[in-house]
Parts: C-alpha cells; structure tokens; sequence
C-alpha cells in the first residue's frame, strides 16, 4: 500500500481537508509514547483502523504532523 483515502469523521468536523504523511512503524503505541517523550504530542491516539493496521497521529516538537502506521495490536 502507497496511500490511503477516508472519509472525514464526524469527530473532525470543522477540520479543513488536507494531506498526511504515513511513517511504517513495527509498533505504533511504543512510536506515539516515544514522540511525547520527546517533546511531540499525540493528536490521535493509537487505535486500529479495520482492513488496514494500528495508527495515532502525532505532531513533532515544532508542530509536523504525521502518522505512525503498523499492525493491529496484539
């Protein structure tokens, strides 16, 4: 898989649109505890999207946003 597409969900409402970076990840809830140990925050938890894996959505100290992507969890 090179992309994705999604609907936006009602808990984005009010979100403009737009592009996101996706980063394969062997584990995405040890990446999105390491980004905010780091001085990054988490924007959206880790939880697992069906037919495609387990992602968060985290934001680096100066505010890039970009998300971790691997398997569900175990």
């Amino acid at each position: 898989m090179v992309a994705g597409l999604m609907a936006q969900t009602p808990e984005a409402a009010g979100t403009p649109p737009g592009w996101m970076g996706y980063v394969q990840v062997a584990e995405v809830d040890a990446s999105a505890a390491q980004a905010g140990a780091l001085g990054g925050s988490v924007s959206m938890a880790p939880h697992d999207l069906p037919g495609v894996g387990r992602f968060a959505v985290i934001a680096d100290p100066q505010g890039a946003m970009f998300a971790p992507v691997g398997p569900r969890a175990k």
